[in-house]
């Protein structure tokens, strides 16, 4: 199966199989987030010996496909404890086997949108225990979302 094939998969239908509205609004934001980023990067490394592949093109640093199935695995398993990092793994894989990455491209991409992920969505089901400090009173607040 190619790398392109693989692309394809998403994790938008969990998210809308599970009526997840929030989870919804979080996969779109780290996938706009991270494809942002990665066309920034491209975009100043282009001209550079980091942007070149190995095959001698541009646009190599970082790696496109890798950032985007990344943040897919990287959201599933965040929102809804997937695992799916072995998929995203087996990708960034499969291009650097057929030369449209160095593995400084892959592995860069995936730290990028994994530390996104871990800014940008929240677990399905987390529990936050805060204090409250004010005027006169102290205590603690308990949310969870459900």
């Amino acid at each position: 199966m190619s790398a392109a094939r693989l692309k394809t998969l998403s994790a938008t239908p969990f998210a809308y199989f599970k009526h997840d509205d929030l989870g919804e609004t979080e996969w779109i934001r780290v996938t706009l987030i991270n494809e942002v980023v990665n066309a920034g990067l491209r975009v100043a490394f282009n001209q550079t010996s980091v942007g070149t592949r190995p095959d001698g093109s541009a646009y190599g640093f970082p790696s496109g496909h890798a950032g985007f199935v990344f943040s897919q695995a990287a959201f599933l398993q965040q929102r809804y404890g997937v695992p799916a990092l072995a998929v995203a793994s087996a990708i960034s894989y499969i291009r650097v086997r057929e030369d449209k990455h160095h593995w400084r491209d892959v592995i860069a991409r995936a730290g990028i949108t994994y530390g996104t992920a871990l800014l940008t969505v929240t677990p399905l089901g987390a529990a936050n225990l805060a204090p409250v400090v004010g005027p006169g009173y102290l205590g603690i607040r308990f949310q969870r979302s459900f």
